[in-house]
């Protein structure tokens, strides 16, 4: 999985790994263009970058659908509309060209000679490269000293190898940690912020996120930057959509007989399959090999655990629209299991199961708001109760984990909520609410290791820092 802010690269290296994974996918890198961008060395204004971010989202589900690299290259091709709109900004076009050429010439030259020609092409250009700081992690003759050894040691070392071995030979540092304190970003137009504001709806991601940090609320809501294609979740992606379909299979099979079929086990091992290949873009060729004998092995167990045991009254990936406090609340839910009006909601879960206990819990000292799992169960259970066109009752949720335990062994965790349950993620979310529709998601929490805040003090993003975050976003 790329790394996030919260183990913040030297810029050079962040153009390493861009270049790495347009190299191995082309458009695969968008979230990592999405953080070169905004180097110092650019001197682009933020508000240019957010406008390409936010074009790249309202084109996603049309047929003009594009990627930040792509949208670039178009606008620079691209004649000026009248001597009135505003041309690009020259650091966009200076960034794109340069990094064009990288890509390009990454094809034609050994890895040693295209570093050399990279090395000098942004030393002339005056772009990204190396700062001077003396700690190990940003020491300019370390990350030369790890290329030239790992380059020597295996002239046909590929990028993507290379940049694998720089992350695990440099010390990581999160940036920002000299500099405590909550960063606060400037504000963008307000036009262009309402006009995003009416249309949003909450849901839990969104949610969550706010709770984490307002600067990640900011990022990923309202500027809506890239999110990353990689092996994790589209792994998850292939394994929710081959579970998505045995239900349905299954549904469409009964039509309105009262036997209710599975297809048989090949059939939902060929889904999984299939929408791995469909998005193998999503994975190097080691990954893709790895996770697909792993996909199929995992699948397999998890069918013969549960195949005479799956409800069949169901609904499946649902999405859900309703109003509680005032706030209008969406989700989509991977399932719903009735006994009559009484639901259980499913939700399916990828990843380390002993990892995920954690995020399970009620709040408590360590974790004031609750871990984001148990927040995803009580929302949901909120989101199912205020559907009043169907008068449903949710009756639990349950986080259905697809991947075993160390053991061999599948758990479903299955969540009971209370009274208390209800009243506290409710506070959260009006709380929240109206923090939103307050616009106050400019200054970040100011946490030591909060990704996003580190991202945008080491980009010199911040016009301030304050000693304690703005904002009530600790409930």
């Amino acid at each position: 999985m790329p790394p996030s802010y919260l183990c913040p690269m030297q810029p050079f290296l962040l153009l390493l790994q861009y270049i790495a994974a347009e190299q191995d996918t082309p458009y695969s890198g968008d979230e990592l263009l999405f953080k070169l961008l905004h180097d110092r060395a650019f001197n682009i204004p933020p508000f240019d970058i957010a406008r390409l971010s936010l074009e790249v989202h309202d084109r996603q589900f049309t047929k003009n659908k594009t990627f930040l690299r792509a949208l670039l290259q178009e606008k620079i091709n691209l004649p000026p509309k009248d001597l009135f709109t505003p041309s690009l900004h020259e650091g966009l076009r200076k960034a794109s060209l340069l990094l064009e050429k990288s890509i390009a010439a990454v094809h034609t030259l050994a890895l040693p000679d295209w570093l050399t020609w990279l090395q000098q092409e942004t030393a002339s250009a005056a772009l990204p490269s190396p700062p001077a700081n003396n700690t190990p992690a940003t020491n300019a003759s370390t990350l030369a000293a790890i290329i030239a050894e790992e380059t020597g040691r295996n002239p046909a070392l590929t990028l993507k190898e290379l940049v694998s071995s720089i992350h695990g030979a440099l010390p990581q540092v999160a940036a920002g940690d000299s500099m405590p304190g909550a960063p606060e970003v400037e504000k963008l137009e307000p036009a262009l912020v309402n006009a995003l504001l009416a249309r949003f709806t909450m849901n839990v991601s969104a949610l969550n996120s706010y709770l984490h940090c307002p600067l990640e609320f900011y990022y990923k809501n309202i500027i809506r930057v890239p999110s990353a294609q990689n092996e994790a979740t589209g792994f998850g992606s292939a394994v929710h959509y081959a579970l998505e379909q045995l239900f349905r299979k299954m549904l469409d099979a009964a039509g309105n007989s009262r036997q209710r079929p599975f297809p048989p086990l090949e059939v939902f091992i060929e889904d999984f399959e299939t929408y791995m290949h469909a998005h193998r873009e999503n994975f190097t060729a080691a990954q893709y090999s790895r996770r697909l004998h792993y996909g199929r092995e995992i699948l397999s167990n998890y069918y013969a655990s549960y195949i005479d045991r799956f409800p069949t009254v169901v609904a499946i990936e649902r999405m859900i629209r309703a109003v509680y406090n005032g706030v209008p609340l969406k989700g989509k839910l991977d399932k719903l299991e009735f006994d009559g009006k009484s639901v259980t909601i499913v939700d399916y879960k990828t990843g380390d199961y002993d990892r995920a206990m954690a995020r399970m819990q009620p709040p408590r000292e360590e974790e004031p708001n609750g871990g984001d799992y148990w927040r995803q169960a009580v929302f949901y259970k909120i989101l199912v109760d205020s559907y009043e066109a169907k008068g449903w009752k949710a009756v639990g949720a349950s986080f259905d984990f697809i991947e075993p335990d160390k053991t061999g062994r599948y758990h479903r965790e299955n969540l009971l909520i209370g009274p208390a349950d209800i009243a506290t993620v409710g506070q959260q979310i009006t709380r929240v609410w109206h923090d939103i529709r307050q616009q106050a998601f400019y200054t970040g929490c100011g946490a030591p290791h909060c990704s996003w805040c580190s991202f945008v003090k080491a980009n010199g993003l911040a016009i301030a820092v304050h000693k304690e975050a703005a904002g009530s976003f600790k409930v």
